[in-house]
């Protein structure tokens, strides 16, 4: 393995495989574009509750949910303004413009061509579907920090006898 170069590698293959940073950008535009239509044929749950976004306890409909969810923020990541760059950096490196622009792509042409596939999919230009939108960003999921691994345990020595008694 010594004598592999992956740099010469990236450098002699082109456009979005250059790098891995574009790699990155290259997915989550892919990812967002077909989280966004596959929803096409699934009935809108959010018509069902009225908006509220309480969501049902049949197994059937809490997955109908989970993929709409998905489908509604990807394209609203894909149709919303690139915020600021000093204001909120995280955002603006994240944000499809930035990914457009990275990838050498026009962002306006790009989102007004992909909202226009995934519009055909689906009716998303409802005020439920704007009030779970809302509802999601205002609540993200919340990050629990779990231990990758359990903090090293020390066995008493009164303890010892009995895990290691049995194996002899």
């Amino acid at each position: 393995m010594a004598g592999l170069n992956v740099s010469k590698w990236q450098a002699a293959r082109r456009g979005a495989f250059y790098a891995p940073a574009m790699q990155f950008y290259l997915r989550m535009i892919r990812t967002a574009f077909d989280e966004a239509r596959i929803v096409k044929g699934v009935k809108c749950p959010y018509v069902d509750d009225g908006g509220v976004g309480a969501e049902p306890l049949a197994r059937a409909e809490m997955s109908r949910y989970r993929m709409w969810d998905r489908a509604v923020m990807a394209r609203d990541w894909i149709a919303r303004e690139t915020p600021d760059r000093r204001a909120d950096e995280a955002g603006f490196l994240l944000s499809f413009e930035h990914c457009c622009e990275v990838l050498g792509m026009d962002a306006d042409r790009e989102a007004t061509w992909m909202l226009r596939e995934i519009d055909a999919c689906a009716d998303f230009d409802t005020d439920e579907v704007h009030a779970r939108v809302q509802r999601l960003t205002d609540n993200p999921p919340d990050e629990v920090e779990e231990e990758a691994f359990e903090g090293f345990r020390v066995v008493p020595a009164v303890d010892q006898g009995c895990l290691f008694g049995a194996a002899a």
